[in-house]
């Protein structure tokens, strides 16, 4: 069974001291919606990148998080768009263009797209912690204080790159990634005592997998078949 982990590493307290300064920030959900900030999105899937290569097109999956240029539409907002290759300029026009009330021209006078030049297959986050200059021209370009960091998920990967910046994480800690997947799940239904379906544990081998379907078919004896789900997946893979 696995144990919350609540880290007490210097790097876990310096990551929770700058996401702290997110509940100061925020007080009221006008704050968020209408405040003075710099948000650098950061697209990266820090996943199985074995995974992402069975996943066709998966190289434009970066562009998904295009609806970030929403917050546009508030004149106060800075954004800082950061991705593996250059983004097509029409792509970002077409976004702008949707931005209710808001001129063209001054919506992407405060949009700043980075990119690492990198097509290769890691995660975007770790081609920016690869690249000590790109992460001073993202430093550069914030207000400290007013700043934040979005990503497609949190990992120890995106913890180090908040640090490092300086710049807090609006995301859970990585720490306590294992309660969102499916064992997890299956845990904390198990010891809650909520109703859940018949099934197994987290195995991590074919033979493991094969035992815990035979001791499922002699609990379900009328059973016709059974689902085996990835632990961690992503794209309708799981």
């Amino acid at each position: 069974m696995q144990e919350l982990n609540n880290s007490s590493s210097e790097s876990a307290q310096q990551f929770r001291n700058l996401q702290t300064e997110l509940r100061e920030r925020w007080g009221a959900i006008e704050d968020f919606d209408s405040g003075d900030c710099d948000i650098i999105v950061i697209p990266s899937l820090s996943l199985d990148q074995r995974e992402m290569q069975k996943v066709e097109g998966a190289y434009h999956y970066e562009e998904r998080h295009l609806f970030s240029l929403i917050r546009l539409r508030n004149p106060r907002t800075r954004l800082i768009y950061i991705t593996s290759e250059p983004l097509h300029p029409m792509i970002v026009d077409y976004y702008l263009q949707l931005l209710p009330g808001i001129p063209f021209s001054h919506a992407r006078d405060r949009l700043l797209l980075f990119s690492a030049y990198d097509a290769s297959a890691k995660s975007l986050t770790q081609k920016i912690l690869d690249r000590p200059r790109l992460m001073e021209r993202i430093r550069q370009a914030v207000r400290p204080g007013k700043s934040y960091m979005v990503c497609y998920n949190s990992t120890p990967l995106e913890r180090e790159l908040s640090i490092k910046l300086g710049i807090p994480l609006w995301a859970s800690d990585p720490d306590l990634h294992y309660w969102g997947t499916k064992s997890g799940s299956r845990q904390i239904f198990q010891e809650c005592g909520v109703p859940y379906p018949d099934g197994s544990e987290l195995v991590w081998s074919t033979e493991d997998l094969a035992e815990a379907t035979a001791r499922l078919w002699e609990r379900q004896p009328h059973l016709q078949r059974i689902v085996i789900k990835l632990n961690e997946g992503f794209s309708g893979e799981g």
